[in-house]
C-alpha cells in the first residue's frame, strides 16, 4: 500500500503534482490523465518540507535531506539525477523563487545561511545570513 508523506503541487497551472513515501521514493502524477507518470529513488528524507516539483519548463524534481546527502534534482520524467550538492547539508525547506526572471531554488536551513541555488546545474547562486526562510507571491 503506497502511504503518501509529503506532497507538492505547483500553483500555476500545470496538471503535475508529486508525492513521496516516508522517505526517498517519489512519485509523478498527472491530474489530467489521472495517472503515475513516473516514480524512482531521491535522496529524500522525512521531516521539514524537503520536496519541490518545478513544472516548466521541464519538470524537475528538487529533493534534500537533513543529514550528509544534501540536495539533489531529479528531472521528474526519467528520474535521472541532475546535479547533487552533498555540502549543503541541515535542509529543512525547499522553496521556489523567481529572480530576474529565473527560477532558483532557496535552502532554509536549521543551520548556516539560506542558501538560493541555481535550478539548472545546482551552483550557488547567493547565499543570505540570518535567514532561515523565505516566504514569496509563490507559496499558498
Amino acid at each position: 500500500m503506497y502511504k503518501i508523506r509529503h506532497i507538492n503541487v505547483p500553483v500555476e497551472g500545470s496538471d503535475l503534482f508529486v508525492t513521496a513515501e516516508f522517505e526517498k521514493k517519489v512519485t509523478l502524477w498527472s491530474w489530467a490523465t489521472k495517472k503515475k507518470l513516473s516514480e524512482f529513488e531521491t535522496i529524500l528524507d522525512f521531516g521539514g518540507q524537503r520536496m519541490l516539483l518545478i513544472p516548466f519548463p521541464s519538470p524537475i524534481v528538487v529533493t534534500a535531506a537533513y543529514s550528509r546527502k544534501g540536495v539533489a534534482a531529479y528531472d521528474a520524467l526519467t528520474g535521472e539525477k541532475l546535479w547533487h550538492r552533498k555540502d549543503l547539508t541541515k535542509v529543512q525547506d525547499v522553496d521556489r523563487l523567481i529572480i530576474e526572471d529565473e527560477i532558483v531554488i532557496g535552502l532554509g536551513r536549521s543551520q548556516g545561511p539560506y542558501t538560493i541555488v541555481n535550478i539548472r546545474d545546482g551552483s550557488t547562486k547567493e547565499q543570505i545570513r540570518g535567514v532561515r526562510r523565505i516566504f514569496t507571491d509563490n507559496e499558498v
